[in-house]
């Protein structure tokens, strides 16, 4: 039997309503450790303060909520309006750095440039009032909050990302104005405060190892935590495509990809074919024929459940293809791009999911599954079994760190 503990959560977005991939993640995260009877305490820092509900995420949290102050520093807030209005030369940089993979340093920032004073002030007074046992970092870039606390306090940051030269895998023209990308020494030296690294795929624990091999910080995988549903057998197909996305520029470049290259590949074959888009990302995109939009969408199961096929065309990306597993566990057929939409899930393609780096790939994959309905059965039943392992695996890591 566990003793409970305080768990204070330290995150730049809010976890609820989840509507995107990153809250979806922070929120099943942490629920995860209620299973283990701890009381979870949510300070928020208003970094990305457009994401999610401080109403929702308060009552998720049985009201043990707390909104923090927060500013960024005069350096930073010059270095994103000039991301956002690059002069000439500026502009001519970035091109040279994006042509020859430097680090480009309208981009880059050193691991604690995103430091408020006040937050660590406002967190202060919060950590003396509940005196938690164990801190979570939500995000590298916070790491700098693990330093008010002695070591009488366990520590822990939960990475979702490689945060290291993050802006080189982004094209030039479709670079986020404000992402945060740092050399790797500085994710090193952020990692290095936290007594327990969490990675969300295997590939980053290796690579986060590595660097802290001779280092006391010991290095986890907690693969995103997923809702589970039961397959539906010898449903009817309706040869609805569907694509739940957040308007990131990973994601809307992955909408373009497909509507443009794989879709009329599988509407020559199946033109009655319908593509569902879902999600905020419908608020990035004009209307069109070619799809229909729901928008944000509270019943997710509904909507998967209408869906024949469920697809992740992004193109690029880090971390665990959240979007993916996501789907598995709901069940659905999934097709996703080889390598970024099958982020961490390589060992369930051909299995669990179909998966192509090509268009044409890609589109066959889709007409596969409207052709053959025992493929799509056999589809839900391994996606079924794949999230089951995948949480029971997630948990038993997630364990070491609550034991």
């Amino acid at each position: 039997m566990t003793t409970k503990k305080k768990v204070l959560v330290i995150s730049p977005v809010r976890s609820a309503p989840a509507t995107s991939g990153q809250m979806a993640r922070i929120s099943r995260f942490i629920s995860a450790f209620k299973l283990f009877d701890q009381e979870i305490h949510f300070a928020f820092v208003p970094i990305y303060d457009n994401r999610g509900s401080d109403e929702a995420t308060a009552q998720q949290w049985e009201g043990r909520y707390y909104k923090m102050p927060f500013n960024f520093s005069p350096k930073v807030k010059s270095q994103i309006q000039k991301c956002r209005e690059k002069n000439f030369l500026m502009k001519l940089r970035s091109r040279l750095c994006d042509s020859f993979k430097f680090r480009d340093p309208l981009y880059t920032y050193k691991i604690d440039d995103w430091y408020c004073q006040e937050t660590e002030i406002a967190l202060r007074n919060l950590a003396q009032t509940i005196n938690p046992d164990l801190v979570v970092v939500e995000y590298v870039y916070l790491s700098w909050a693990l330093k008010i606390f002695d070591d009488q306090v366990f520590k822990l940051i939960d990475t979702h990302d490689v945060f290291a030269d993050k802006s080189k895998m982004y094209p030039l023209k479709s670079k986020p104005i404000q992402t945060f990308s740092t050399p790797p020494s500085e994710e090193i030296k952020g990692l290095s405060r936290a007594d327990v690294v969490i990675a969300i795929q295997d590939k980053e624990r290796e690579y986060f190892s590595r660097f802290l091999n001779n280092n006391k910080t010991t290095v986890l995988t907690v693969g995103h935590f997923i809702e589970i549903n039961q397959p539906i057998i010898d449903k009817i197909n309706n040869y609805k495509i569907l694509f739940i996305a957040s308007p990131t520029p990973v994601n809307l470049e992955g909408f373009k990809y497909f509507i443009n290259n794989i879709l009329p590949l599988v509407q020559q074959q199946f033109n009655q074919s319908q593509f569902i888009l879902a999600g905020a990302i419908c608020d990035k995109i004009d209307d069109d024929e070619s799809c229909t939009k729901l928008g944000v969408v509270e019943n997710l199961n509904e909507i998967y459940n209408m869906a024949d096929v469920v697809i992740n065309p992004v193109l690029r990306g880090t971390g665990l293809a959240i979007k993916s597993i996501e789907a598995l566990g709901y069940a659905r057929p999934l097709v996703a791009t080889i390598p970024a939409g099958t982020r961490g899930l390589e060992q369930g393609i051909g299995k669990a999911l179909l998966a192509s780096d090509t268009p044409e790939g890609f589109a066959d994959a889709i007409i596969s599954i409207f052709r053959d309905e025992n493929l799509r059965n056999q589809l839900s039943k391994n996606a079924y079994e794949f999230a089951q392992e995948w949480n029971k695996k997630s948990l038993k890591s997630l364990e070491k760190v609550i034991m």
